[in-house]
């Protein structure tokens, strides 16, 4: 930090905040980490309390799994012996997916447990992709019920209204910002503004295309054509562009050479897009 003569002043975070407490946060699912502060009243207070015990207790971790749990009464319990200065640890956790806080305290004698503090209660995450898939993406064949009116009813997902909806209106509350899942990768814009009755003399038009997309991937370095257009490489060898799609047959032709000019490869097909008889 600066102040107004432009000297810099060091903030240093204090080694401690005169509280006992243990905070507990998780890494990953199989990792929590806890870091804990005994007050020096805490502290005089324990060797009041313990006497000559207190030089043979050992600081403990008690990582209990709340899952499912209510009170104290947990369902699985671990005790870890840290080191008596010690003010950190990281835990590690056999089971993901489940809740855990942990108490510090000091073991004497038999196991018997002098509670310090207890911690936060956490949750670690699960391993792999969640199992919940009840979101509904608005599809192409969606879509094409919403252009020509047909009815399609959803069902509720995240961010949807509970009750059913057709596809069209659904199109039309994520087109103006209602918070439903944004499933249509182009935006959906708002209904057009009605006109009077009286005002029968209107200009309505549509404009549509189509692009073809080529990519691919080879060896860094390499220069890469499309249909005897050079074609810019990144530096993990991915490339792609775009290209106009006529009607009528579009052949494509990818070629790519080895930066030292002695190797290449080809690869070709054919694109044809037909119109209808109609013209339209």
């Amino acid at each position: 930090m600066h102040d107004s003569s432009g000297e810099v002043n060091a903030c240093q975070v204090p080694a401690g905040y005169g509280e006992t407490r243990i905070v507990l946060q998780v890494r990953d699912p199989f990792w929590m980490h806890a870091y804990w502060e005994i007050s020096q009243e805490t502290a005089l207070d324990l060797a009041c309390e313990l006497g000559e015990r207190l030089t043979s207790s050992r600081l403990t971790l008690r990582v209990n799994d709340t899952t499912m749990c209510d009170g104290a009464d947990f369902a699985k319990r671990v005790a870890i012996d840290v080191h008596p200065f010690a003010n950190n640890w990281y835990i590690n956790v056999c089971e993901p997916d489940r809740s855990y806080c942990v108490d510090l305290g000091l073991t004497s004698g038999a196991d018997q447990f002098r509670l310090i503090a207890r911690s936060n209660v956490v949750h670690t995450p699960r391993v792999g992709p969640s199992e919940v898939r009840d979101e509904e993406w608005l599809s192409i064949r969606a879509l094409e019920a919403v252009a020509h009116g047909r009815r399609r009813v959803y069902t509720a997902s995240p961010g949807i209204p509970a009750q059913a909806m057709r596809a069209e209106e659904w199109a039309r509350e994520i087109a103006l910002g209602s918070g439903g899942v944004g499933a249509v990768s182009s935006p959906v814009g708002p209904p057009a503004p009605t006109r009077a009755p009286e005002i029968a003399a209107r200009q309505y038009w549509l404009r549509a295309d189509a692009e073809l997309v080529v990519y691919g991937a080879t060896e860094p370095g390499s220069q890469v054509s499309v249909s005897g257009m050079n074609v810019s490489v990144a530096s993990d060898g991915t490339f792609s562009v775009r290209i106009a799609l006529p009607v009528g047959e579009l052949p494509i032709e990818v070629t790519a050479e080895s930066a030292d000019r002695l190797m290449s490869r080809r690869v070709s097909w054919a694109v044809a897009r037909t119109q209808p008889a109609d013209g339209r």
